[in-house]
Parts: C-alpha cells; sequence; structure tokens
C-alpha cells in the first residue's frame, strides 16, 4: 500500500492515507472529513479489506458520494454491492515502471 501512496505522491498527487490517523475516539469523523474532501477515493481491496467492516463503510461513503474508484491489490471477491463496478486490478503492478500491463 505504502508503494501505491508513493507512487501517487510522486505523480503530484496529494494522498490522504487512514495510518495518518490520530488515535482516538475521533477517528470515524475523521476519515468521514477526509471522504468529503477528497476529489476521488481509492478503495484498495485485499482478502483483509473485504474482511474489514470500517473499509466497506468507507467504501459506501464514498460511492454515496460519486468517489468510489476500487482497486484490487490482491485476489479476492469485493463484498455484496460492490461488485458491479470492476475493479483496476493491480496486483502485478510494478509501480517503478518496470511493468505497466496491469494498467492497459
Amino acid at each position: 500500500m505504502r508503494v501505491l501512496v508513493e507512487a501517487l505522491r510522486d505523480r503530484g498527487l496529494r494522498v490522504w492515507w487512514d495510518p495518518h490517523i490520530t488515535v482516538g475516539g475521533g477517528f470515524r469523523s475523521e476519515i468521514e472529513a477526509a471522504i468529503a474532501a477528497s476529489t476521488l477515493v481509492l478503495v484498495c481491496w485485499t482478502p483483509t479489506s473485504v474482511a474489514s467492516e470500517f473499509v466497506r463503510e468507507e467504501a459506501s461513503a464514498a460511492r454515496a458520494g460519486g468517489k468510489y474508484f476500487p482497486i484490487l491489490l490482491k485476489q479476492a471477491e469485493l463484498p455484496i454491492g460492490f461488485r458491479e463496478a470492476n475493479a483496476l486490478k493491480l496486483a502485478s503492478w510494478d509501480p517503478f515502471g518496470a511493468d505497466q500491463s496491469a494498467l492497459d
């Protein structure tokens, strides 16, 4: 995940990533504010994120705001309600430019 964030930043994009949230009870409002302020929300699906109620909740908020952009980082079956959108498959993507086939 860190590699993807760095690759986006290297291309001049501003990225907010949830490991930067503060510890404590205010994290939900911080995430809601970040989603509301965003232009696009990349939801990175993996087996772990598919199982997370928090990620599904955040993805729902992004979709409701018309900002949902799904990325499949590892092979996983998307949760019910998210299967209708095609996810960009980046499992074999090389962020350093050698393999662009995942972006074709």
